[in-house]
């Protein structure tokens, strides 16, 4: 009888020992759940490409208007990601628009299309996009040319234009799929 009083006074103090345990665990643990808190923010990096105003805008003469806009439904940009162009121009002729975009962001960018060709309103004014860069780093300037013509075969009257530049990420570009917009927009209106 004196072992059996022993084996259960010592499954006693264990069973005992092991709540103290387990609750000094739940304690601590409690404790270094409350005390420690980590929040971090993580950046891979962002895209950011605008337009920006230059000196050229003055020299085309009074046929010419070019504005710049910030268009939220362009891109998320803080800046003037809308360039407005408004011509009047007589038919057979041509002009130069030059523009400068700036990567406003951290990661290398290029435009997505070398050259891109548009004809408004079935071919009486041509509109051709070639960008002077390949790549340019964050905070760096690209700059392009932008190539109006009006057709002798133009009817008179406005011919409006609404074009999208798409930019995207240097390092990945071939999926495409880290791309921000500038949009080229106007009028061009054929005179005699």
């Amino acid at each position: 009888m004196r072992r059996k009083r022993k084996n259960g006074f010592s499954k006693g103090i264990v069973l005992i020992s092991l709540i103290v345990i387990l609750s000094f665990i739940g304690i601590c643990y409690a404790y270094w759940k409350e005390d420690i808190n980590v929040s971090a923010s993580i950046n891979t990096g962002n895209m950011d490409v605008y337009f920006l105003s230059t000196a050229d805008d003055l020299t085309y003469g009074s046929n010419v208007s070019i504005s710049y806009e910030k268009d939220s439904n362009v891109s998320n940009s803080s800046n003037n990601n809308v360039m407005n162009v408004n011509l009047v121009m007589k038919k057979g002729g041509e002009i130069k628009v030059k523009y400068t975009t700036r990567n406003g962001g951290t990661v290398p960018i290029i435009p997505k299309l070398y050259q891109i060709s548009v004809t408004p309103n079935s071919g009486g004014v041509g509109i051709v996009f070639s960008p002077g860069y390949y790549m340019f780093k964050p905070g760096a300037n690209g700059w392009g040319t932008m190539t109006i013509r009006v057709y002798n075969s133009a009817s008179l009257g406005k011919y409006n234009f609404n074009i999208v530049l798409p930019h995207k990420q240097y390092i990945n570009s071939k999926d495409g799929k880290w791309q921000k917009n500038v949009v080229v927009k106007g009028i061009v209106e054929v005179v005699e």
